[in-house]
Parts: C-alpha cells; structure tokens; sequence
C-alpha cells in the first residue's frame, strides 16, 4: 500500500507548473496548474491579463523543479507556439 503513495505522490509532482510574477511595486502573484504543461491557450491569456501591459518579472516553472529549469513566460509561450 506504501509503494503506491509513493507513487501517487511522485505522479502529482510530475503534473504541476507554476508562473511567479513580480511586478515593479515588488507586489508578487503566483498562478498554479496541474496540467503536465501549461497549455498555449492558457500561457496566452495568463500573459495578457497580468503580464503585457505590466512592468514586472513572469517566471515559469514545470516541477519537479530537478527536471525542468525556470524560464520567462515569453519564452515558454514561443516554444509552445513552435511545436503548437
């Protein structure tokens, strides 16, 4: 029964991401999803609505954080766009 905890646990970490933005004021917010991958949709209209016309710092991050390295939002969302 232990073993597939573990496993239940690991497959939860593996399917989540997170966007951290920190806008000019040094107020901050944080957008969570438990999608394996943001999708493209979402990426677009989470950078619209709080990211374009802001001056901040947006930060992506697929977890688990060993396996993928932070990249900006913008960037996230080109790669998306190319293999969409």
């Amino acid at each position: 029964m232990e073993k597939n905890v573990q496993i239940l646990k690991a497959r939860g970490r593996q399917t989540m991401w997170k966007i951290f933005i920190e806008y000019d004021d040094k107020s901050k917010l944080t957008i969570t999803g438990k999608h394996k991958d943001i999708p493209v949709e979402l990426a677009n209209k989470c950078y619209r609505e709080y990211v374009k016309s802001s001056v901040c710092n947006a930060t992506y991050q697929q977890y688990p954080k060993k396996d993928h390295k932070p990249m900006s939002l913008a960037t996230k969302i080109m790669e998306l766009q190319k293999g969409a």
